[in-house]
């Protein structure tokens, strides 16, 4: 997402939330200028309401939420609560099906040595499993700057596009299982003593690479998109030494090794610590889009 403020709650500052004024709210923001309920008769609609916010952002994109600020965007910093003030956004994510993922940032002090009151922001990140229901089972989507009941064919939609997003995954998790399967324990792809050029083919890196093209879904994420970016790095040498090798083999180029057994064994030794490289790239590619492979099973034994 390219916005016009920080989504990483961490490099939020007070002059940021001065900044909001000039920023209406939209399909990435919200403002509250409270973070608990006026009274103790409001409280569960109070609470009520921004569970309904919090899913409705879940069940779209994404977006912040930022308390301490009034519906104009002007810092309007509340107290705290009597108890850890993180506490009281994880509560209110808490009944929700399945458990919203946010990101909380630390309390935002207000810049007046005469008053404790604070500014708070909340990353809400799109759920990987649509729709999420709030505690008494509705659904919510973020549209522009509101809050609306999801319809039956928007319902039908998301369960569509959850189907093919699973589905996505899946293939994902089998490539990186043929992959990791090919070269563990060493075979002839990355045999380093062999005489005789890898077998390409097995490693497959064009199939990985296309499902990894496919997987637009992964990129709304951006510790997960930086890890695709990484892997596909990690291809491109190997792509290389195979089109190299190809190109010796067709007499288009020419090696600098004395014979042919020699440049093999010197191009396997490089093709070795590029695969591992990859491995580990792709490892890290399954830990932060929580793939189940046998890359991180393997890990445990």
């Amino acid at each position: 997402m390219d916005l016009p403020f920080p989504t990483d709650v961490n490099e939020w500052s007070w002059e940021t939330l001065n900044s909001l004024s000039n920023q209406s709210e939209g399909q990435y923001l919200e403002y509250k200028e409270k973070l608990h309920a006026k009274n103790e008769e409001s409280k569960d609609k109070w609470k009520r309401s921004l569970e309904r916010e919090i899913t409705a952002f879940a069940n779209a994109s994404g977006g912040i939420l930022v308390f301490g600020v009034n519906d104009d965007g002007g810092p309007s910093p509340f107290e705290p609560p009597e108890h850890e003030v993180k506490q009281s956004v994880t509560r209110l994510v808490q009944n929700t099906t399945p458990v919203v993922e946010t990101k909380i940032s630390d309390p935002i002090q207000a810049p007046s040595a005469n008053t404790d009151r604070i500014g708070l922001v909340v990353r809400v990140h799109e759920a990987t499993r649509k729709p999420v229901l709030t505690g008494d089972s509705a659904i919510y989507v973020r549209i522009n700057d509101r809050k609306e009941p999801m319809s039956r064919e928007q319902m039908e939609a998301m369960f569509v596009e959850q189907d093919r997003y699973q589905q996505a995954i899946r293939q994902l998790e089998i490539e990186i299982d043929r992959f990791h399967n090919a070269v563990n324990p060493p075979s002839q792809v990355v045999e380093v003593h062999g005489d005789s050029p890898p077998d390409f083919h097995l490693l497959n890196t064009e199939s990985l690479r296309e499902v990894l093209q496919e997987s637009t879904h992964l990129y709304a994420d951006e510790e997960t998109r930086e890890a695709i970016i990484d892997v596909f790095e990690r291809i491109r040498p190997i792509d290389d030494i195979e089109a190299f090798l190809e190109r010796v083999l067709n007499g288009q180029t020419q090696s600098f090794s004395n014979t042919q057994e020699e440049l093999f064994r010197r191009e396997r030794k490089k093709l070795k610590r590029m695969v591992e490289r990859l491995e580990y790239s792709l490892k890290r590619l399954a830990a932060v889009a929580d793939l189940q492979v046998d890359l991180l099973e393997d890990e445990t034994h």
